[in-house]
């Protein structure tokens, strides 16, 4: 997939989140508990258009700067990149492969955290609306869950393409 394709698919995941975040905040009482102890009994708490503003508008920024951080500062700081085998995956011939592909796993974890914040969301929902308010812990529990095994495919996915050098023909 190229980079334009990974980059429109991204943005229509965050617009596609934060629209939903939009909708799900309309159900919410005008007193909004958004922070949880361990036994799901709210302790911290935002106005309604806080909550809201908060929501979307961190569901789509802060997976755009993780995009920007892996997709794009790699390519003007590669010596401050933490990958196996830098200087072979950096070498001027296999920079611009290497960096299409950092962008489009960029893309990929900005969307996998744009679903996180898209769970949080539906999860801070479910709390207000449970009388008394609680969160539910297991909701809570599988969603962070699956989004940290998400990570964890990644990462190993990330660390499996760099560990190994493919012979290209190219020498250093």
């Amino acid at each position: 997939m190229k980079r334009s394709a990974s980059f429109l698919f991204l943005l229509a995941v965050i617009l596609t989140g934060v629209s939903t975040n939009w909708v799900l905040t309309q159900k919410l009482p005008a007193k909004v508990a958004t922070h949880f102890n361990f036994e799901g009994i709210p302790d911290g708490f935002m106005t309604l258009a806080g909550y809201r503003w908060f929501i979307c508008i961190f569901s789509g920024a802060f997976p755009m700067f993780m995009l920007f951080m892996i997709g794009v500062v790699p390519s003007l700081f590669p010596g401050a990149t933490n990958i196996p085998n830098r200087d072979y995956w950096f070498h001027p011939d296999r920079k611009p492969e290497t960096m299409n592909y950092m962008f489009r796993m960029g893309c990929l974890m900005a969307g996998l955290m744009t679903l996180f914040f898209v769970g949080l969301n539906y999860v801070t929902v479910v709390a207000n609306m449970n009388d008394p308010v609680r969160m539910p812990s297991t909701t809570f529990f599988i969603m962070l869950g699956t989004f940290l095994a998400g990570v964890a495919i990644w990462a190993l996915t990330l660390h499996r393409k760099f560990r190994r050098m493919e012979p290209t023909g190219v020498e250093k």
